[in-house]
């Protein structure tokens, strides 16, 4: 096999995370939008 760019990798590694962060930004805007609402 041939040795993968350290830099791809991060990259990859970089993108993936990043996602997963958007993901869970989002999932806690849409919960909190959520209880502001039943507040009121």
């Amino acid at each position: 096999l041939r040795p993968v760019h350290p830099r791809l990798i991060a990259r990859l590694l970089w993108r993936h995370g990043t996602a997963r962060c958007r993901g869970i930004c989002e999932q806690r805007r849409k919960t909190s939008c959520n209880m502001r609402n039943l507040s009121l």
